[in-house]
């Protein structure tokens, strides 16, 4: 029960870490396109 739950946490982490940079990688791609255009 207790792995089961700390495996939950975990994959959240993963998650949020996953979100955080995706959300990064989105601001940097605006900035280029905002620089180019």
């Amino acid at each position: 029960m207790v792995n089961k739950f700390e495996n939950l946490c975990n994959q959240e982490k993963r998650y949020k870490s996953l979100t955080l940079l995706s959300n990064r990688a989105n601001t940097l791609l605006h900035h280029l396109f905002i620089t180019l255009a």
